[in-house]
């Protein structure tokens, strides 16, 4: 085959994949939105009002009432939380991590400026490409 029919048959295949992969994450975002409020808001409603702490529904499963809880440190805070935790004995639940992403940024802007990314961050350049689609309107 013709390397520019086949690079042609090849980046349309792309194109539409990303589609797909855009339009199934938008309804799995939909999906993980509903099950959320269902879990988390609907189900338990109705289950405090009418005193259950369980429910068995035939031939499907059993739901049980449990409380939960959820934190979230606001990123202005994060430096007095993690001092908080290490003056009252918890410094163990610390974790000094690097988001993959920032790390990335970093490497790139390190080579960008002319200096080496040391081997221990295991630097792979590769080559991708971007696409942009041509909207039809």
């Amino acid at each position: 085959m013709e390397p520019k029919k086949q690079l042609t048959i090849l980046a349309k295949e792309l194109f539409e994949k990303k589609q797909e992969k855009d339009e199934a994450e938008k309804d799995l975002a939909e999906i993980n939105k509903r099950i959320q409020k269902l879990a988390e808001g609907l189900i338990p409603e109705i289950m405090q009002d009418q005193e259950l702490t369980k429910f068995t529904i035939d031939k499907v499963g059993t739901i049980s009432l449990k409380s939960d809880l959820r934190t979230y440190v606001h990123a202005e805070d994060r430096e007095k939380v993690i001092q908080w935790l290490k003056d009252n004995g918890y410094g163990d639940i610390v974790k000094e991590t690097a988001h993959h992403v920032t790390v990335r940024a970093w490497a790139k802007e390190m080579i960008s400026d002319g200096h080496e990314v040391p081997e221990m961050f295991t630097p792979k350049h590769f080559f991708t490409i971007g696409t942009r689609r041509i909207s039809h309107g």
